[in-house]
């Protein structure tokens, strides 16, 4: 049965700029294969969808397969027990645009090679980094925070002081919340000062569902990545919504 999101259907804004440094799905599932059977079932998987003819130039043990791109920031990874890609920046559009077709073709793997009818669990992971220069990024750390999140969302970090002799620091809060029945959204929020002169503050999201059939994965994919838009939203400042969807900077 597909997930059913809790929360109301909204049109995700697309933001002029964007922070998203890197987007990943992942299925995971119980192996029922060997090494040899990978092998043999990985082979024409890769030349249906790939378009790749490794036919004598894999080992007959082989259990592990990772597909590059030469020319774009994508990267597949195939084992007995899961399949999963990460995009880059400069090779995400839309998730529905980006991703989806390539939640498809772990569909097919699934399938073809994998042969179960349900996965364990999928996830998709959405991590923002918002790279911050300053004069002196110790006097002016906690505005920083305060400026790109909600405060009631990182309320207990804004207490931190920096002693007369300031170091380089990470602050980070990780929250958990069951979203519904085998559905759960984590998130980290984190806060660095890398040095004076810089300060990364970072938003790591992370939907996941368990006890997915196949026919449903699409779709919950789609679902997922519908929470954490709802999780972004819910989590970042009203400053940062307005820099991100400004059509030029002033």
């Amino acid at each position: 049965m597909a997930i059913k999101n809790p929360y109301p259907l909204e049109e995700h804004r697309t933001f002029k700029r964007t922070f998203l440094q890197q987007t990943e799905v992942t299925l995971r599932f119980t192996p029922v294969i060997n090494d040899v059977d990978f092998r043999n079932r990985m082979l024409p998987y890769l030349k249906t969808v790939f378009n790749l003819d490794l036919t004598g130039k894999v080992d007959a043990e082989a259990n592990h397969a990772e597909i590059n791109s030469d020319n774009e920031q994508k990267k597949f990874v195939f084992d007995l027990n899961q399949a999963k890609f990460i995009i880059g920046p400069s090779s995400y559009n839309t998730f529905k645009e980006t991703a989806i077709p390539m939640v498809g073709m772990l569909v097919r793997f699934i399938a073809d090679v994998a042969e179960v009818e349900a996965i364990d669990e999928l996830s998709v992971v959405k991590i923002n980094i918002w790279p911050i220069k300053s004069e002196d990024a110790f006097s002016s750390f906690t505005n920083m925070i305060r400026y790109t999140f909600k405060e009631s969302c990182v309320s207990d970090m804004l207490s931190y002081k920096f002693d007369d002799n300031p170091k380089p620091v990470r602050l980070s809060k990780t929250s958990d919340t069951t979203i519904a029945e085998s559905v759960g959204l984590d998130a980290v929020l984190s806060a660095e000062v890398v040095s004076k002169e810089k300060v990364n503050l970072g938003l790591a999201l992370n939907a996941s569902a368990r006890n997915i059939g196949i026919n449903d994965i699409l779709s919950d994919a789609i679902t997922l990545n519908d929470i954490i838009y709802r999780g972004f939203i819910e989590s970042v400042s009203e400053n940062i919504i307005d820099f991100m969807s400004r059509e030029k900077l002033s």
